[in-house]
């Protein structure tokens, strides 16, 4: 009996599952908790983060005079499994910050089974706006619900010259 692990199977037919609407498994699986599902890779790029202002007429505009320098950012999560965010900056090699999805403190967290956490993931992207590219990756078939972002950094405006 092992609990909290994946198993991969693959289509006897070549690997078009459409084709067989059956899944045999050997073993005896009675009573355990089973969860069927395909894995597939999900990439998510964010845009580039801006500055939004408001203006009096309520209308929203990018800031887009000065450079924008990131210090860090962080994603929130929703009862979601392991997730990775790979971080670009210029030229740099990228960085990857894996949130491994069990979180090894939480109370809820039991041993050899599924823990599908909600919290915020921080991770650093020191380098300017316009030259840090963030990716979220997942190829777990667990499901992954990021429900909002943010960032810190330090702006600074352009001055003119006298």
């Amino acid at each position: 009996n092992q609990e909290g692990f994946i198993q991969r199977f693959f289509s006897e037919s070549g690997g078009n599952w459409d084709a067989n609407e059956s899944v045999y498994l050997s073993g005896d699986w009675s009573g355990q908790n089973l969860t069927v599902g395909f894995i597939y890779a999900f990439e998510y790029t964010f845009s580039q983060f801006l500055i939004k202002k408001q203006a009096e007429d309520g209308s929203t505009t990018s800031e887009d005079v000065g450079r924008l320098q990131l210090r860090r950012a962080w994603v929130n999560y929703q009862d979601s499994g392991a997730f990775e965010v790979d971080v670009i900056v210029g030229n740099r090699n990228p960085y990857q910050y894996k949130m491994p999805g069990a979180v090894v403190n939480a109370q809820d967290a039991i041993l050899g089974q599924l823990t599908l956490p909600t919290g915020q993931f921080r991770f650093p992207c020191q380098g300017s706006a316009t030259q840090t590219e963030v990716t979220i990756f997942s190829d777990t078939p667990n499901p992954l619900s990021i429900i909002g972002c943010g960032w810190e950094g330090v702006h600074v405006r352009r001055s003119s010259g006298i």
